[in-house]
Order: C-alpha cells, then structure tokens, then sequence
C-alpha cells in the first residue's frame, strides 16, 4: 500500500469538505429572494443533475480513468464555487447547481474507489480504521469551514461565499498530485457492463441489496435535515452569528461518531438499530421543540450519519469488486439524489404552509416504518452471515 497516496487522500477529504458557505446557505439564498420551496427546487435541480449524469461518470471513472473523471469534476466544481459570490437571483443559482453537479457527479465515489484499490491486501479491520479515519476528516473539514463561515459573517455572507470561492482551487491542487492504482477494469461491452453491475446489486445477494436500500434511506433521512436546520435554527430564535457554530458542532459530532463506529465492531449489531432510532428520536423531538432544546436534539442526526457512513460504507464497499466499485458508489449517489428531487420540493412546501411540526413528525414515522421494513432485515441477514 502506497502511503503517501492515502495520505493525499486524506488531504483532499478535509479539503473537499472545506465549504464555509455551507453553514450559511439558506440565509445566503434568502438574501437572494428565494423562499423554502425555492431553495428545496434548487437543490431538486442539482439532484436531476447529478441524477442524469452520477451512473454516466462513475461508469467513465470505471473504464477511462478514476484519476482523469476526478480531475475533469475538480474543473467544474472549482468553476462553479468561483461563480458563488456573482449569483444574484433564482435562475443563476439554478446554473451553478447544475454546474456543480455535474461535477460533484464525477468527483462523488471516486475518492471511495482510489482508497479500496489502495487499501487492496489489507486486512477488513485495517480497511474498517481507514476508512474510519477519512469519514473524520471529511467531517474535520466541514467542522472547519463552519467556523470559518461563523468568523467571516463579522463581515458579511458576502465574504463567506468570497472565501469559498478563493479556496475551492485547494481541493484540485491536491488531486493533481494523487496518482492511480492499477485496478481489475470491466472488459465486456458497454451493456454487458451494465447488465453485470445491475444484477449483482439488485439480484445478487439479499445483504448487498438490503445495503444498498439502506444506505439511500437513511443518507436521505440525514440529507433532508442538512437543508431543514438553518430554517429551524431561525425559527428557533438562532442568531445568524452563531449558524457556523452549530453547525460545527454538528459535524463535529459525526467525526466522533464515524471514529468511534470502527472501534465499535463488536456492537456492530446493535448499530444496524441505534442508526434509525437516532433518526427517528431527532425528528419527533426537533418536530415538538422548536427551540434550544430542538436544535440540541439535532446532534442525533449527525451522530447517525457519522456511525452509518463507516458501518454502511464500508459493508457496501467491502462487498463489491473493484473494477465496478466507482459505478456501484455513484448508483447509490443517484438513489439519494433521486429522493430528493422527489421529496425535497414536497417537504419545502410542507414546512412553509404546516410549520416543523407536523412536517417533522410525519417525516419520523415515515422513517419508523421504514426502520421495520428494510433496516431491521439487514441486521437479521448481517447476523445470520457471522453466523455461518
């Protein structure tokens, strides 16, 4: 295993997460004119993108090149964060949403795919640690441009979205300096290819599959709440100064979280449960609490997505075969994307004409059922397979 390549790796995990605007996005877009179903709509428009193009570029990452696909969407995400601090009103953030998705299209599963060819050899515990390890320090990055976006609102949200802008080149400086291990590459025709892929995911094995569904649910139960807080948090009598902090602290949590899920191997049972009843308390408890208290509760979800991308990323991971890995990581992107472009604008709608809490109760028990019906099988089927 090359280790200065997994270091740059790392490198880049932090630096691509290093996104102050972030923390302050909805007053960002607010400050622009759009309202909640605006800004649920924009972030549908960046879900068809990336929908339309995430199976494309991961298939292209796959056969061309992980390296040359990552590069092609640091170009793009860089041009699209230098366009941050011109937007002006609804259409031209809908154009940067497109732009950035495309490349986040071709830079999302790929950093995944170098670090498994890397981690080749390696025993499962020491994929488990590392992989651990990068979940935290994207989380790290994030926690960093928090407080960097709640230090430059002294100034303005203008200067927030300067400054991410400025430093969005960091993230394409250090991929050029990463290099590409040889991987197994598909040789079958294009439908062969595809055909393949499809088959194992969706008709192969019932813990693959349970994975798989598993991972867009509950990504998704978090990612509804990433574009709920700041709303919440103003409801909830938040001042603007302190939306860096929180959400800080936030992912802050989800680094512990993420590093503390590989020490945690042999409970790993238990946190096929512990993922959605965090879930499910932090809606029903922000839902009847918009206040101090709700946002505290907040941390629930964070804490579930920092144990869920190590336990679900890397069973997912250690069960798919490099030579389509990127493929099958941009499949479940899509999934997630998806979702939202379907609820997203639905539950934008729900919060500006019922309020939070019958939005976020309905949202727990939707999330309740679905606890019973898919997570609750991946944990039988996970037992039953240490089992044998």
């Amino acid at each position: 295993m090359a280790r200065g390549n997994i270091y740059k790796i790392y490198g880049f995990s932090i630096a691509e997460m290093f996104i102050p605007i972030i923390a302050v996005m909805v007053p960002f877009f607010k400050l622009r004119g759009l309202d909640m179903k605006d800004i649920f709509m924009t972030q549908a428009a960046f879900g068809i993108t990336v929908a339309i193009c995430e199976i494309p570029t991961g298939y292209l990452a796959d056969i061309w090149g992980r390296r040359k696909a990552m590069l092609l969407g640091g170009v793009l995400r860089t041009i699209a964060f230098l366009m941050l601090p011109f937007l002006g009103n609804f259409w031209q953030i809908i154009a940067y949403e497109v732009i950035i998705g495309v490349g986040f299209s071709l830079v999302s599963g790929i950093d995944l795919a170098l670090f498994y060819d890397e981690m080749r050899g390696e025993s499962q515990k020491r994929q488990t640690a590392a992989m651990s390890h990068m979940f935290f320090l994207k989380n790290i990055g994030e926690t960093i441009s928090a407080l960097a976006a709640s230090a430059l609102l002294l100034w303005s949200l203008d200067a927030v979205a300067w400054v991410t802008a400025i430093t969005a080149v960091i993230p394409f400086l250090i991929m050029l300096t990463i290099r590409e291990s040889a991987f197994e590459k598909m040789s079958g025709s294009h439908r062969e290819n595809f055909r393949m892929i499809f088959r194992d995911i969706f008709r192969g094995t019932a813990i693959l599959r349970l994975i798989f569904i598993n991972m867009i649910v509950w990504g998704s139960a978090t990612f509804f709440m990433v574009w709920t807080y700041q709303q919440f948090w103003a409801d909830a009598g938040v001042p603007l100064a302190w939306f860096g902090v929180l959400w800080a602290t936030y992912n802050f949590t989800a680094a512990l979280s993420s590093k503390l899920a590989h020490r945690l191997t042999w409970m790993r049972g238990y946190l096929f449960y512990l993922l959605p009843a965090l879930v499910i308390a932090g809606y029903f408890a922000m839902a009847f609490n918009v206040n101090w208290l709700g946002v505290a509760c907040g941390l629930l979800f964070y804490m579930s997505r920092g144990f869920s991308m190590v336990v679900l990323g890397d069973l997912y991971n250690s069960h798919l075969p490099s030579r389509y890995r990127a493929t099958a990581n941009s499949i479940t992107s899509l999934g997630l994307r998806l979702s939202f472009v379907v609820f997203g604008p639905l539950i934008g709608w729900a919060i500006d004409h019922k309020g939070f809490q019958m939005t976020l109760s309905t949202m727990g028990a939707i999330f309740g059922i679905l606890a019973l019906v898919f997570m609750i099988p991946l944990a039988r089927e996970h037992r039953l397979g240490h089992a044998k």
